[in-house]
Parts: structure tokens; sequence; C-alpha cells
């Protein structure tokens, strides 16, 4: 059994809801903070899955 990672399934439901446009261009995305508490994991994987939609010009991330 291949299990997906839960960094990946988050930034695969965080890709979603902006395809939906849920989240508009310039707006803020959850802070890792509130992705740890809404999805009950470590601050590590909210970083890796922000990371992923970094990475895919998804986002852009700044400090602060």
């Amino acid at each position: 059994m291949n299990a997906v990672p839960r960094y990946r399934q988050i930034a695969e439901q965080l890709r979603e809801t902006i395809s939906r446009g849920e989240y508009a261009v310039g707006t803020l995305l959850p802070t890792e903070s509130d992705i740890c508490a809404t999805y009950s994991v470590s601050r590590h994987t909210a970083r890796e899955a922000l990371r992923i939609l970094s990475d895919e010009g998804m986002v852009e991330r700044r400090q602060g």
C-alpha cells in the first residue's frame, strides 16, 4: 500500500480551494499555524504543503 503523505493531501486540498476561486489573487491563504490547527498537523507538515504550492507557482510565500 502506497499511502499519500499528509502534506501532499493538504497541498491538494489547498490547490482545489484556490482553483475554485475561494482565494482570489492577492488574498492571503491560511497561515502555517492555521493549517496546523485545521488539519491537526505539525508545522513541518504545513510548511511542506505550502512549499509544494510555492514550487508550482500557485502561491507566493512571504514572511510575516
